[in-house]
């Protein structure tokens, strides 16, 4: 039940249900019980994805040995394990260990494919996991590899419009920000994993307002190119309308400090682009002062 709160996005309820069977499990065991490494994995990704990554460190100790030489290191051959490294490895990308984060995710792919084979869903959310990873730290080549067989594998097990696909198509409109290359393209994997987000989840969502941003971003980056005032106004527009729909739904959920401040940074651009200074330093202020909030309510794309 929890982990399927935590994959809805319903941290509150998913973060009480786990604790309280850790407290549970921790009382009846000598914690080498299996059902309590199972809970102390989800709550640790739980840990994660609400970017409490204090408390992730703290659990991921609990379950992890020292990890030294991670290529060389022998786990355990179970599924459970190259779930441990998989999350670990986003972790460590959040924490900005990114090469750490590759050595992780790389062992965890290699676990699962010797496990599953080459084409699994778990394989294709480790490849898009390290995809992620290998984008921020500036292995763009690589990146767009570890997407394109992301997608391949996704596509031909569940179908062009299955919800996993928004995340991975989300992130390779990054990837065209990132390596520079047409934004035009960026807002068509984004337009597209929109699509497939809300179907699946709805506009009040996470998965769905972290899409809206990145849509956002890319009308923001649009301006400057713009042939003409219209056009120009279009995309401040478009941009400000997908920004403010992020903001609204991050501003409602515990852990989404570092996406809000986001959002408050792109529109500060958009309305740099436009001319707007005043709005800009506003915004600018707003971002820098809600990264300084503790990451309880309300590193990703620089300026």
């Amino acid at each position: 039940m929890g982990e399927a709160y935590s994959k809805m996005f319903y941290f509150e309820q998913a973060k009480d249900h786990l604790d309280r069977a850790l407290a549970s499990q921790r009382e009846l065991t000598d914690g080498s019980d299996s059902d309590l490494l199972n809970t102390l994995v989800r709550r640790a990704w739980l840990a994660v994805e609400s970017e409490d990554y204090k408390l992730a460190e703290e659990l991921y100790d609990e379950i992890l040995p020292p990890l030294t030489d991670v290529a060389a290191m022998e786990f355990p051959d179970e599924p459970l394990w190259s779930d441990v490294l998989n999350g670990y490895g986003v972790l460590q990308w959040s924490l900005g260990n990114y090469l750490l984060a590759i050595q992780v995710l790389e062992k965890s792919l290699e676990m699962g494919e010797a496990r599953y084979g080459l084409v699994h869903r778990d394989i294709a959310t480790t490849l898009n996991n390290l995809a992620v990873v290998k984008m921020h730290a500036g292995f763009h080549d690589d990146a767009l590899a570890n997407f394109e067989r992301s997608i391949e594998i996704t596509e031909e097990l569940l179908g062009l419009n299955h919800p996993s696909m928004a995340s991975t198509l989300s992130n390779m409109g990054i990837l065209v920000h990132l390596a520079g290359e047409d934004p035009r393209r960026a807002y068509g994997y984004q337009k597209r994993a929109l699509a497939i987000s809300i179907d699946a989840y709805g506009e009040n969502n996470k998965q769905t307002a972290r899409i809206h941003y990145g849509l956002g971003v890319s009308k923001s980056y649009l301006i400057s190119d713009a042939e003409n005032e219209n056009e120009r106004q279009k995309y401040f527009q478009e941009a400000m309308f997908h920004l403010s729909k992020a903001q609204d739904v991050f501003e409602q959920n515990e852990g989404s400090r570092d996406w809000l401040a986001e959002c408050f940074k792109f529109k500060a651009r958009a309305n740099r682009s436009m001319g707007n200074h005043a709005a800009a330093v506003d915004l600018f202020t707003l971002a820098a002062k809600t990264y300084l909030q503790p990451n309880t309510h309300p590193n990703f794309l620089s300026a």
